[in-house]
């Protein structure tokens, strides 16, 4: 089952692989990117060097993971806002609606949309991690539609990878987790 994660952010030349690397090692996990990867312009797959000792299996605690990232501008949506005139507006008069997302968004530049495709356990923390830091360091909104909900708080998705990162402790205990070994980059 694939989730699909998206990142809006307000000043991509805030970002850089090596600014999310040493941000992600701030919280504990050590990731990096591949040295030819640029997230503001490749589309596909993104490769990411996990290493971790808390997951070591089979003698290794390298893994390679990621996740595809489709990078774009981003055009806020425009709403109607026509107004009825005459005897018409006084029967179609609607509750005007402000979606709080779209308020959130508007001032977006960039978007990332990122998704993981269930081949590996650790795909959806390092899209939470790119989320994470996009909100602290570019301005950014962290959306997942399969919970209906977003971020702008970095604290509060930085909780959140801290659960997942301990649900993944639980599971390799368990000799549940889905893994690829690194073995260098291909």
């Amino acid at each position: 089952m694939s989730m699909d994660f998206f990142v809006y952010i307000k000043d991509p030349d805030a970002f850089s692989n090596l600014a999310f690397e040493t941000y992600c090692t701030s919280l504990g996990l050590s990731v990096k990117l591949h040295p030819d990867l640029n997230l503001l312009s490749d589309e596909g797959f993104a490769p990411v060097c996990l290493t971790d000792d808390r997951f070591a299996q089979n003698g290794s605690n390298r893994f390679m993971t990621g996740f595809e990232s489709y990078p774009s501008p981003y055009q806020p949506v425009v709403r109607n806002t026509q107004k009825a005139h005459g005897l018409l507006s006084l029967f179609n008069k609607k509750p005007k609606e402000e979606n709080p997302f779209d308020k959130k968004v508007e001032d977006s530049s960039f978007v990332f949309a990122l998704r993981c495709s269930g081949m590996d356990s650790f795909e959806p923390v390092i899209a939470h991690l790119l989320g994470a830091f996009c909100i602290r360091n570019c301005g950014g909104i962290f959306d997942d539609p399969q919970f209906g909900r977003y971020y702008d708080d970095a604290e509060e998705l930085e909780r959140e990878i801290a659960f997942a990162v301990n649900d993944l402790l639980a599971e390799a205990e368990k000799g549940n987790l889905r893994t690829h070994p690194f073995e260098g980059w291909l």
